[in-house]
């Protein structure tokens, strides 16, 4: 009577402890897949705020080009009239 009851005792841990390893893999895949989905996330957000940061400083380049050539357009046109 003893052995049936240490027997099922047994089956019973085993059952429980393949079903905890079930669960525990299953909450790791879950758990490696958000960690994916956080990264890809902030890669892309990192990449968005990338390229607004460079077109901005392009932007701001370019204006600042324009206006260093409005400048010496008029002191090199300055320099010229005289000659007219």
């Amino acid at each position: 009577m003893l052995n049936m009851f240490v027997g099922v005792v047994v089956e019973n841990f085993h059952r429980c402890r393949a079903e905890q390893e079930k669960e525990e893999r299953a909450r790791r895949a879950a758990k490696r897949a958000k960690k994916i989905e956080e990264r890809r996330r902030s890669e892309s957000s990192f990449t968005y705020f990338f390229y607004i940061y460079i077109i901005l400083h392009l932007g701001w380049s370019f204006t600042l080009l324009s206006c260093l050539s409005v400048i010496i357009s008029f002191f090199s046109g300055s320099t010229q009239r005289h000659l007219l």
